[in-house]
C-alpha cells in the first residue's frame, strides 16, 4: 500500500468506488462464467489503476474501491477504465459485455491496520449505485478539482440525499464524447427550433410494406430528436395525421411547430425511392425538397442525408457528437433491419399477439446480426412489457430483459434506446435510483424523449418529490401532447398531493384529447370512487368498457362501484362475467375473488370475505398484494379481530416499497388499532413512522391537503378517542400529537 494514508492518521484522498453491472444475475445463471468475467474485470481495473498511480484498497466480489493522491488522477483513471471496458466489449461483441458503474469522491481517509475508513469511502460508495452502466458520477468536491480540465465535460445533476449521509451531496455526470465547458443542465436549451415529421406515405404496390414507411418515419424522428437545438414532435403526436392529407400549415398551427416534414416511400425489390419536403409551417413555403432513388442497402445513408439537410435548412448547429449519431449505421445487414422494422411495427400494436410476434422479429434480426444493439433494446422492452401488461407474469422475462438491455449497452453505450430499455427494467424492479440514472442518460443523448421524462416523473412520484414529478410529466406532455400515460400519472400526482380538482380536471382534458383511450376513463372512475362520487365513477367505468369490453380493471371498478351503491345483483353479474371471460379457474382468479370478497363484506359475511381475500393474495400479481392485504386487514377490523388486522397491515406496509396513498392509510389504520388496544408503547412507533412519512405534508409544503383531508374524513367516522392518533395529520408540530396520544389527553 502506498502513502495514501498512514496508520492511525487522516489524509485527504480521491476515492473511486466501482461495481460490475449484472453480477448477481450472472451468478444465478452460471457461477463459473461469472467468476471468469469478474477475474477479467479486476485484471483490467488493476492495470488501469496502477497506471494512474492509484491503489486498489479492497475488492468486494464484483467491485472494488481505490484511492488516489489527486482527484485528477482518479477521474482520468475512471475515464480510461470505462474506455478499456468499452473496447473490450466491441472486440467481444454481444456475447458477454463487461459494464461498470463508477462513483468518485474526495474526502478524509483513516487507516487502522489493513482497513481504511472515512467520508471518501462512504460517499463514493453511495454515489456509485446511482450511476448508469458505463457512466461516471463525481461529487462536488471532485468537480472543483477537475473543472478546468479542457478535455472533460460534466453535467450538473443537482444535490442528492444519499443513504446514511447526513448532508445532501452535489453530483455531476462526467459526460463521454462531449466538448469541455461549464456543467450543462439536463434540460433542453431555450430558443430551440421545432419540427413535426408527418408519417411517410406508403406508395408501394404491396400494402404490407406499410411497416417500412412507418419505420422510415420513426428513424427520421429518432435521428432528429438527438439534435439538442431541435424540438421534435413525437411519434404518437404525428401518427394521428396518417393518411389524412392535412395541410402542413394546419399541422403547424395545431402542434405549435415551425416546420413540417412530409414524404413518401416506394419500395420495389431491392430498390427504394424516398421523397422528402421540408415546409415552413407559417406560410407553406418549401425550405428544401429531395428525391432519393437508391438501392435498399443505402437506406441508412438516406436517413442520414435527410436529417442533415433538415439541420442545414433550419440552420441548426450540429455538435461533433450529434454528427456521429446522425451518421451511425445500426447494422450492416439490411435483412436484419427489415426484421427489426417489422418487430417495431408489431410492438406498436400494443396487443398480446403483436408483442409475441415482435419478439420473434427481433430474434430473427439478431440471428442475422448478433451485434444489432437496437434489436436487443427493442427485445428488452418487449420482454419487460409482457410482465407490465400482465400478459405473462413469469419473472424470467424481467431477467431476460435486463440481460439483453445490458448486451445492447455493451455494444453501444451511446444508444438512448438501450439506456431506456434498462431504465424500464429498473422501473419494473422498483429500483428508482438506477432508473433515474438510466433516464437521465437517455435525455443526455436524446433530449426530446418524452417517455424518459415520463419515467423520471415516476421516480420523483415514488420519492414523494411531487413538484419535480409534476414538472417531468408536464415536460413529457409538452413534447408529446398525445402521450397516453403521462396525463394519467400527472393526475395521480395531483391526487397524491391532495389536489383532487386538478386531478379530475387533468383527466377530463385528457378524455377530450384521447376519447378512445380507456385507461383515462378507468383512472377517472377510480378517482371518483375514492371520493364517494359513485354516479360519476359508474359513468367513467361504463365509458371505459364501451372502448374495451375485455378490460379487467374496468370490470372490477364497475363491480366495486355497484356494490358501494348497493346494486348487488349487478355487481354479482359482473363478477360472474369476470370468471366466464377468464381462462383461470375460480380459485386462481384474483380479480374475481377480490370482487366477490367485497360483495361478501357488503352483505356482512366477513368470514367468507376473508377466505376469498386470502386466496386472492396467494394467486395475485405482487403489485396487487398491498390492496388485497389492506382489504383483508380492514375486514379483520370489522370482525373485531385486531391482532390479525395489525398483522395484515404490517404485511401490507412491508409490501409497499415506496410512498403512496396506500401507505398513508395503512399507517393510519395501524395507529388506530394500537390506540384502540391501548398499546401506547407500540402505538407511538406507528404514529412516529407516520409523522416522519408525512413530514413534507405540513401546511406550506407541496402536498398537505391529502393527509389532512384523509384525517378529517376519518374523524367523521371514528370515535373521539381516535382523534389522538389523527393528531399526526393535523398538528403542525408532530411532537405535540405524540405527547397527546401517549398521555391520553
Amino acid at each position: 500500500m502506498s502513502d495514501i494514508a498512514s496508520d492511525g492518521h487522516r489524509r485527504l484522498a480521491a476515492i473511486i468506488f466501482c461495481d460490475m453491472v449484472g453480477y448477481s444475475r450472472l451468478m444465478e445463471e452460471s457461477e463459473t462464467q461469472a467468476l471468469r468475467l469478474v477475474g477479467e474485470f479486476h485484471q483490467i481495473a488493476r492495470q488501469t489503476i496502477q497506471q494512474h498511480s492509484g491503489d486498489i484498497i479492497n475488492t468486494m466480489g464484483d467491485g472494488f474501491f481505490a484511492a488516489f493522491g489527486s482527484a485528477v488522477q482518479a477521474v482520468r483513471a475512471a475515464v480510461v477504465l470505462q474506455k478499456e471496458l468499452a473496447a473490450r466489449n466491441r472486440h467481444e461483441g454481444s456475447h458477454q459485455p463487461l459494464l461498470a458503474r463508477i462513483g468518485i469522491h474526495l474526502g478524509d481517509l483513516l487507516q487502522e491496520g489493513q482497513q481504511l475508513f472515512g467520508s471518501g469511502v462512504n460517499v463514493a460508495s453511495r454515489i456509485e449505485p446511482l450511476v448508469p452502466p458505463g457512466g461516471i458520477y463525481i461529487s462536488g468536491e471532485v468537480y472543483q478539482q477537475v473543472r478546468n480540465q479542457k478535455d472533460l465535460s460534466f453535467r450538473d445533476l443537482g444535490e442528492r440525499q444519499l443513504r446514511n449521509i447526513k448532508e445532501p451531496v452535489k453530483i455531476y455526470d462526467l459526460v463521454p464524447g462531449e466538448e469541455a465547458g461549464e456543467p450543462k443542465s439536463v434540460e433542453a436549451p431555450t430558443g430551440v427550433r421545432s419540427i413535426a415529421v408527418l408519417p411517410f406515405h406508403n406508395m408501394s404496390a404491396d400494402s404490407e410494406n406499410e411497416y417500412f414507411s412507418d419505420g422510415m418515419t420513426e428513424e427520421i424522428i429518432t435521428r432528429l430528436s438527438k439534435i439538442r437545438e431541435l424540438q421534435v414532435a413525437s411519434r404518437s403526436t404525428v401518427l394521428r395525421y396518417k393518411g389524412k392529407g392535412i395541410d402542413p400549415r394546419e399541422v403547424g398551427r395545431e402542434l405549435g411547430v415551425g416546420s413540417v416534414l412530409e414524404g413518401s416511400v416506394r419500395k420495389l425489390g431491392n430498390r427504394v425511392r424516398i421523397t422528402a419536403q421540408l415546409i415552413n409551417a407559417a406560410d407553406g413555403f418549401h425550405l428544401c425538397s429531395e428525391v432519393y432513388d437508391r438501392n435498399l442497402d443505402d437506406v441508412f445513408k438516406i436517413q442520414d442525408e435527410v436529417s442533415e439537410s433538415i439541420a442545414q435548412a433550419l440552420r441548426v448547429n450540429l455538435t461533433e457528437a450529434e454528427k456521429v449519431q446522425l451518421s451511425a449505421v445500426p447494422t450492416r445487414s439490411i435483412e436484419a433491419y427489415d426484421y427489426y422494422s417489422r418487430g417495431r411495427h408489431l410492438f406498436y400494436q400494443y396487443t398480446r399477439g403483436g408483442h409475441r410476434a415482435a419478439i420473434e422479429m427481433y430474434l430473427k434480426a439478431l440471428e442475422l446480426d448478433p451485434n444489432y444493439a437496437l434489436a436487443y433494446a427493442g427485445l428488452a422492452v418487449c420482454y419487460a412489457f409482457l410482465i407490465s401488461r400482465g400478459w405473462d407474469e413469469n419473472p424470467i422475462w424481467l431477467n431476460k430483459a435486463e440481460e439483453v438491455a445490458l448486451k445492447a449497452l455493451g455494444i453501444d453505450q451511446r444508444l438512448p434506446e438501450a439506456h431506456f430499455a434498462l431504465g424500464y427494467v429498473y422501473e419494473m424492479k422498483e429500483e428508482w435510483d438506477q432508473e433515474e440514472g438510466a433516464m437521465r442518460r437517455v435525455l443526455l443523448l436524446n433530449p426530446n424523449h418524452a417517455h424518459a421524462h415520463d419515467s423520471l416523473g415516476d421516480v420523483y412520484y415514488h420519492r414523494d418529490q411531487l413538484e419535480e414529478a409534476i414538472s417531468e410529466y408536464q415536460t413529457a406532455l409538452s413534447l408529446d401532447p398525445f402521450h397516453p400515460r403521462a396525463p394519467i400519472q400527472l393526475a395521480a400526482t395531483y391526487e397524491k398531493a391532495g389536489q383532487y380538482r386538478a386531478a379530475i380536471a387533468q383527466l377530463q382534458r385528457t378524455s377530450e384529447l384521447l376519447p378512445d383511450f380507456d385507461w383515462t376513463w378507468i383512472y377517472l372512475g377510480d378517482l371518483h370512487h375514492s371520493r364517494g362520487n359513485y354516479e360519476q365513477a359508474l359513468q367513467a367505468y361504463q365509458r371505459a368498457l364501451a372502448i374495451d369490453p375485455d378490460n379487467i380493471d374496468s370490470k372490477v371498478g364497475l363491480g366495486l362501484t355497484c356494490a358501494a351503491m348497493r346494486r348487488f345483483e349487478e355487481a354479482e353479474q359482473i363478477a360472474n362475467k369476470l370468471l366466464e371471460s377468464s381462462s383461470k379457474p375460480r380459485e386462481e382468479n384474483a380479480d374475481y375473488l377480490f370482487l366477490v370478497a367485497m360483495l361478501d363484506c357488503a352483505h356482512g359475511d366477513h368470514e367468507k370475505a376473508i377466505t376469498s381475500l386470502e386466496k386472492a393474495i396467494s394467486v395475485a400479481r405482487r403489485r396487487y398484494h398491498r390492496v388485497y392485504m389492506g382489504a383483508l386487514a380492514e375486514t379483520c377490523t370489522l370482525m373485531g379481530d385486531r391482532d390479525n388486522a395489525i398483522g395484515w397491515y404490517r404485511k401490507a406496509i412491508e409490501s409497499e416499497r415506496h410512498s403512496s396513498p396506500y401507505m398513508i392509510q395503512f399507517h393510519y389504520c395501524l395507529g388506530l388499532l394500537y390506540e384502540e388496544k391501548q398499546e401506547f408503547q407500540a402505538g407511538p412507533r406507528s404514529v412516529s413512522a407516520l409523522s416522519a412519512f408525512l413530514e413534507g405534508c405540513r401546511p406550506g409544503s407541496p402536498h398537505p391537503g391529502r393527509c389532512q383531508g384523509t384525517a378529517r374524513d376519518a374523524l367523521t367516522r371514528r370515535s373521539v378517542r381516535r382523534k389522538f392518533v389523527c393528531g399526526s395529520y393535523l398538528h403542525l408540530n408532530p411532537a405535540t400529537a405524540l405527547k397527546e396520544e401517549a398521555s391520553g389527553v
